[in-house]
């Protein structure tokens, strides 16, 4: 990548370029990302050969985050932190690149396709400063991802970045779901609410995040909660092709999900005394979960993982779908529940009663100790019993479920601050 010794936010013109990235088709040119994709195929043709065939989804993530990186950048108004910040998100997305063994070279291929595509796309109003400052752009840019995934390598096990798994055990419990069970080839180094990238042989190419549903272990196992996204090129291959022997690729852990433990202190053993009596309980924040669909799997390994403790916060976990027979996998919280007094489970479904292609002759009806199905929708049945100001909020499910619980939260009462999730698509 070519030197470059401007600082990022003393580049000039970043807004006009983000501008070219809103261009919509025309007789002088297409739109920016049609013609990013061209013009891959023709400057990089070898890094397109490793891409998914149908380019839709992902080219339309990466226009949306270049026009948030110029977008941050030209905002800054010389503000080093949020520059710094700009830097940080592109090394962390460097850490998830790493997994395509993406190489220098690769970096200068699609720096020249993207050039090239502004300029189609620019047509005469393309000048030399433009070009220049895309260029310088894009290579601090491109410097910031190369870190990041240098440093992914760095951090990985002796065997590698990639780890390959074999999968063991597949269920079905709905439809259009999938529990996927599989053994990696070596223990995998994840922590509990993490996700991991997964390439599998259903889609060509194609790299998922997928929550365990369990923490990490030494027996190696891992499983995968999945379901069937209509107009997805992956879930829906997956959930009806997946099958005990076939071979997986898991790689990259990321994300920041945790319950937040302050466990009671030890006191102080002073020679010659007897051992002091420890508190029973430490300074525990209480939480609240709201987990919809799918995004039970986090949650499940969260749980899993703190039910090692007999000192935990109280948890109250609010795991809602659309219909009863849905919540798949509301008879293992149940009991987990059961020998942990510090959670409450609270099944919630927007329908009354399952329609009649939803197979639920398996499920067991819930105890009377627990509480009855709530119905509505999720976001609705949280915040009718409050704010919930005074808790540590998570949410995981669905990106439209995230969105819609979290405003109502905040508008209960609910400071930003203490809601947590896994990013949403075009945040």
């Amino acid at each position: 990548m070519s030197a470059t010794s401007t600082p990022l936010d003393q580049l000039p013109a970043l807004l006009a370029l983000r501008e070219l990235t809103y261009r919509e088709s025309s007789d002088v040119a297409p739109d920016f990302r049609r013609t990013l994709e061209d013009t891959l195929t023709t400057e990089a043709p070898y890094i397109r050969a490793d891409l998914p065939r149908n380019l839709d989804e992902p080219f339309a993530t990466f226009v949306k985050l270049y026009r948030f990186l110029l977008t941050r950048v030209e905002d800054s108004g010389g503000d080093r932190a949020k520059v710094d910040d700009v830097l940080d998100l592109c090394r962390d997305l460097g850490h998830d690149l790493a997994k395509y063994n993406v190489v220098e070279e690769q970096y200068e291929q699609f720096g020249h396709a993207l050039n090239a595509a502004l300029a189609r796309v620019a047509g005469e109003e393309w000048t030399e400063e433009l070009s220049k400052v895309q260029n310088q752009f894009y290579v601090i840019i491109a410097r910031a991802l190369d870190k990041g995934s240098r440093e992914a390598h760095a951090e990985a096990a002796p065997d590698g970045l990639n780890i390959g798994a074999t999968v063991v055990d597949v269920q079905r419990p709905t439809r259009g779901l999938a529990v996927v069970r599989l053994l990696t080839d070596v223990p995998m180094d994840y922590l509990p609410g993490q996700y991991v990238s997964v390439l599998t042989p259903y889609a060509h190419a194609v790299w998922r995040q997928l929550s365990p549903s369990i923490p990490a272990n030494p027996a190696r196992q891992i499983e995968f909660h999945v379901r069937a996204v209509e107009g997805g090129e992956l879930s829906a291959s997956l959930v009806s092709m997946a099958s005990p022997g076939d071979r997986w690729v898991l790689s990259s852990p990321l994300g920041e999900l945790e319950i937040v433990r302050n466990p009671a202190p030890i006191p102080e053993q002073k020679p010659g005394e007897p051992a002091p009596t420890r508190p029973l309980r430490g300074d525990h924040q209480d939480v609240l979960i709201i987990a919809g669909g799918t995004g039970i799997a986090p949650i499940r390994s969260l749980l899993l993982d703190i039910s090692r403790f007999s000192d935990n916060p109280r948890v109250h976990l609010f795991y809602g779908a659309k219909y009863p027979g849905e919540l798949y996998d509301l008879q293992s919280l149940i009991d987990m529940a059961s020998f942990s007094p510090w959670l409450t489970v609270q099944p919630v479904a927007e329908e009354h009663e399952d329609p009649w292609w939803l197979d639920t002759s398996g499920s067991a009806p819930l105890p009377h100790t627990l509480h009855r199905f709530t119905y509505g929708r999720l976001d609705k049945v949280v915040t009718a019993y409050g704010g919930w100001g005074d808790r540590q909020i998570i949410l995981s499910g669905p990106p439209a479920m995230l969105r819609a619980t979290k405003e109502a939260l905040i508008a209960r009462g609910a400071p930003p601050e203490a809601i947590s999730h896994d990013p949403l698509p075009g945040s």
